[in-house]
């Protein structure tokens, strides 16, 4: 997708050959549905460590029906999202200076409903993942080391006996 924007690029700064058609802006949809894509991919691989962590009893949350499903529900779920928000603020158009179509920053709710979608949804996700990684790691070393401190004060214990 990426080497074909380059070339429309290329192409169109030698010859002034315009792409200007529904395929276009179709491939600009595309493009913008697969960037989410790719930060979901980010957001998947906090939410396995997060269950390798912190949920390691939940066989559920392990199953592999679920790691092959759940891409699957997220393309579905992002590409409907991206879709019924930038179609009708017509977020995708042509750029004729660049000759790929994609989202025109002039058009600001586009843009902006696109980033919260797109880059500060899946942010968030992995934020708040990490924060509860971290948080529960901090709490399991409290636990141990209090564990460890009740074995060794019983074996004291046992030695001075």
């Amino acid at each position: 997708m990426l080497s074909s924007m380059n070339i429309r690029s290329i192409l169109g700064d030698l010859y002034k050959q315009s792409f200007d058609s529904s395929w276009c802006i179709f491939s600009g949809y595309l493009v913008i549905v697969l960037l989410g894509m790719l930060y979901m991919t980010f957001v998947n691989q906090a939410f396995y460590r997060l269950i390798r962590i912190a949920y390691s009893q939940n066989r559920r949350f392990q199953s592999l029906k679920l790691y092959i499903i759940l891409p699957s529900i997220e393309i579905i779920i992002l590409t409907s999202l991206l879709l019924s928000v930038l179609i009708p603020l017509n977020g995708v158009t042509y750029l004729p200076n660049d000759y790929f179509c994609y989202a025109t920053f002039t058009n600001i709710p586009g843009v902006l409903s696109a980033a919260v979608i797109v880059y500060i949804g899946p942010f968030c996700c992995i934020s708040f993942i990490y924060i509860h990684i971290t948080r529960f790691i901090h709490q399991q070393g409290n636990i141990q080391t209090l564990i460890i401190r009740q074995r060794q004060s019983r074996d004291l214990l046992i030695i001075r006996r």
